[in-house]
């Protein structure tokens, strides 16, 4: 990749879409642990 190569730059990057970062099993068992937290 040269300096200034836009394409590769972004072929290489981490481009998710937002919200697609995160695993999905520990958003839910966090939300669980929140719950349970808020129940008590």
């Amino acid at each position: 990749m040269t300096p200034g190569d836009e394409r590769a730059l972004v072929a290489e990057a981490n481009m998710h879409l937002p919200g697609r970062q995160l695993d999905p099993a520990m958003v839910r068992r966090d939300l669980a642990r929140l719950g349970e937290w808020s129940a008590s």
